[in-house]
Formats: C-alpha cells, sequence, structure tokens
C-alpha cells in the first residue's frame, strides 16, 4: 500500500480522516469494475 502525499498541493491535506477513507473506498471499487459498469451502470 503507498501512502498518499497529503502535502502536496492539491489539497489533501484539508480532507478529515473519514473522508479521506469513504474516498479511499471508493477507488478501491472502481479497481474490480469494467469501464461499462463506472460509466453507464454506476450513474444509475
Amino acid at each position: 500500500m503507498q501512502k498518499l502525499d497529503c502535502k502536496s498541493c492539491y489539497g489533501w491535506h484539508d480532507i478529515d480522516r473519514k473522508s479521506l477513507k469513504d474516498i479511499r473506498e471508493k477507488l478501491k471499487a472502481y479497481e474490480s469494475m469494467t469501464w461499462d459498469e463506472i460509466l453507464i451502470k454506476s450513474k444509475k
């Protein structure tokens, strides 16, 4: 597991721990999805 650079200019240091965990879980879910699922089915 890689660490997130929270001191960059992208504002990651402004996000609370729970929100960061939620974002990470959402991104993790994308790893097992096809483009069809990501672009079409997840919009419903």
